[in-house]
């Protein structure tokens, strides 16, 4: 579903007393409250009980109501703790003018504040559009529109996609192509003939039709006719439009603002633009009003009132008037513009300069990395790379490298020697550089420092400790362990390097060599048999099993080498083997075919429909069994309807 469903969000911490009154409307403000028999209720602002704790959760109190979980069902209670609906829903939205979707049997229907059903329980998801009294509502995959206030249909469910833009209107795909309709009668605002949108502004979107760009409103407004090549956001006011191999500017309005006249345009910087007509470059400020006319080979942003242009086959440098502050005579000029300051290189070397054009040293480098911290520059000279400090106008530390890389999270990536390691900011050796390569890598939010020698891999921490030593051939982080693979064995350690298995299994799952799996309980295998191992390492079921195919979450196909049982890592529980077929059902349930025929076993292996079906699919979120060419939906309880 495109829009997420934004349900209750239940509150596990006392609210603070502004959020309680935002969210009451009770004579009193009551604010949710966790008792110490983990229960909830409401108490005052001074933190007396009102409404005594029984409840699972509670949302807070909106128009007089507020929504508590019992057990696992939702009802409704007013401000004096009286139950207006009984506890007997799935789920529950929040109330709108005294209403309210509730989900039952795995389906949403429509109810008033007293639990009388206004829209029988039909659909399969719910999409309510804020700010309104209409819904989107889907049934059979596919969505239509319905009014609460009157229980109305609006449009019947017809299309695959409904995604909402405003309270007035939305996005829609029946067939192949895109268009969009209002909420009145859901007729075609703008007819369905788009094949791909991007929004590119809260109330802008971006369409394609006929290989052509244009550009709507939310409301459904064409604001620009499908007819460009391309079209891009300058900023948040501007677009770039291209048409017929020229360029020009539109207001995120539709409004022209520079023709379709120009061979490129650059980037904004200080309110003017770079734009290319004729071969040459001028700028044209946001107005469209081209203040320097044409002229030069090469135009860049302005910044603090300066630009880098070339002019002759030279680089210079022009204020807003497009006076020349320092004439081309140069081989090249670069820009750091977070900064501001140059790299210029008069011939063959450059040097740094302020962004007021005062040299900050005489020595001059083969070429800077101006894109770089300007803490730590890179600097080149004569084949050697050094970290110079431009605020300072100093080195970094002092060293000189072969190689090295940006800095990221306060380390650098070095080369010494044709060997790699890492440095910190104050020039340290921390990975000393002895290694084919070294790559940045985490252990949950903690960085880490995977080093390859001879193809094998090792890591180091932050503080230069070799955590485990490049012999293995991978090592990859599954938290909270590293799985390791050596000589074709795999393993587990801590972070610390402390082993927990050695690599004595000839298999473990890992998302090193199968990405799909999930982490843990993780399946090994000893001599071609099977078993289940926790994050701590403990074995969850022996190695006998001839294949384990997980299911999801807890939940384990496990096959004895006749028939396939089912084991909950969290229960352990002995399974049951005598399964030809298992698979994930939803809702903490499974389908089990037995034979030719399915039917649905709980978490826990126990059977809650019978094999007797024919069929089992998965199919828009729903487990659908057939029986006698008829389908039925699987609910809560493995209740078939």
């Amino acid at each position: 579903m495109l829009n997420k469903i934004i349900l209750i969000l239940f509150v596990s911490i006392a609210f603070n007393a502004a959020m309680a009154q935002k969210g009451s409307n009770c004579p009193e403000d009551l604010i949710p409250r966790k008792s110490e028999n983990k229960q909830y209720g409401f108490v005052t602002l001074f933190g007396e009980w009102r409404i005594t704790p029984i409840y699972t959760k509670v949302s807070p109190f909106r128009d007089n109501k507020a929504i508590v979980m019992k057990g696992l069902v939702y009802g409704v209670i007013d401000c004096d703790g009286n139950v207006l609906i009984p506890p007997q829903y799935e789920m529950m939205s929040n109330f709108r003018s005294g209403k309210a979707w509730a989900k039952k049997d795995g389906m949403w229907g429509l109810v008033d504040e007293r639990g009388k059903v206004l829209i029988e329980f039909q659909y399969s998801e719910i999409n309510p559009i804020a700010d309104t009294d209409l819904s989107w509502v889907k049934k059979d995959n596919l969505w239509g529109l319905v009014g609460e206030e009157k229980g109305n249909t609006i449009c019947k469910p017809q299309f695959k996609i409904a995604q909402v833009l405003s309270e007035n209107a939305t996005l829609v795909q029946q067939t192949e192509l895109f268009g969009v309709i209002n909420h009145v009668n859901c007729g075609y605002l703008i007819p369905a003939q788009i094949s791909k949108v991007k929004k590119i502004a809260q109330h802008t979107i971006l369409y394609k039709q006929n290989n052509h760009w244009g550009l709507f409103s939310e409301l459904g407004k064409i604001l620009l006719q499908a007819e460009y090549d391309t079209i891009y956001p300058l900023d948040e006011d501007l677009l770039v439009v291209k048409k017929g191999g020229k360029y020009g500017l539109t207001a995120i309005t539709g409004k022209e603002v520079l023709p379709l006249h120009y061979e490129e345009i650059g980037e904004l910087g200080d309110g003017y633009i770079p734009v290319k007509s004729g071969g040459k470059w001028g700028y044209s400020n946001r107005l469209g009003k081209v203040y320097i006319a044409p002229a030069f080979e090469e135009a860049y942003p302005f910044k603090n009132r300066k630009a880098v242009v070339k002019s002759g086959g030279l680089y210079g440098i022009i204020d807003f008037t497009g006076k020349f502050i320092q004439k081309p005579q140069y081989a090249k000029v670069q820009r750091n513009l977070s900064y501001d300051y140059f790299a210029i290189a008069p011939k063959d070397k450059f040097f740094l300069y302020t962004s007021q054009l005062v040299r900050m040293l005489e020595t001059g480098f083969d070429s800077v990395s101006v894109a770089d911290s300007v803490s730590f520059t890179r600097v080149y000279k004569d084949d050697k790379v050094s970290f110079f400090n431009i605020p300072s106008k100093s080195q970094s530390f002092p060293g000189e490298f072969e190689e090295a890389g940006e800095l990221y999270r306060g380390f650098f990536k070095v080369k010494q020697n044709g060997k790699w390691g890492i440095i910190d900011t104050k020039g340290k050796n921390i990975v000393p550089a002895k290694f084919d390569n070294v790559e940045f890598d985490y252990c949950s939010v903690r960085l880490i420092f995977k080093v390859t020698q001879n193809g094998l891999t090792g890591v180091y921490d932050q503080t230069g400790k070799e955590v485990l030593a490049p012999v293995y051939d991978f090592v990859i982080y599954a938290s909270p362990l590293f799985k390791v693979k050596k000589n074709g064995s795999y393993g587990l350690y801590k972070t610390s390097g402390e082993v927990v298995t050695e690599p004595v299994f000839d298999y473990l799952s890992n998302r090193k060599e199968e990405p799909l799996l999930a982490d843990w309980p993780a399946i090994f295998g000893q001599k071609q048999k099977f078993g289940l191992i926790n994050e701590k390492g403990e074995e969850l079921l022996p190695a006998k099993a001839t294949k384990i195919l997980p299911l999801g979450g807890t939940l384990f196909a496990v096959n004895s080498g006749k028939a396939f049982g089912l084991f909950n890592t969290a229960l352990k529980n002995e399974p049951e083997y005598k399964y030809d077929e298992l698979a994930l059902a939803g809702n903490n349930m499974v389908a089990a075919r037995k034979g030719s025929k399915w039917g649905v076993l709980d978490n826990t292996g126990k059977v809650l429909v019978k094999p007797e079906y024919e069929e089992f699919k998965k199919e828009d979120g729903q487990s659908k069994f057939l029986k006698d060419s008829k389908w039925y939906l699987l609910g809560r309880g493995g209740v078939l309807k």
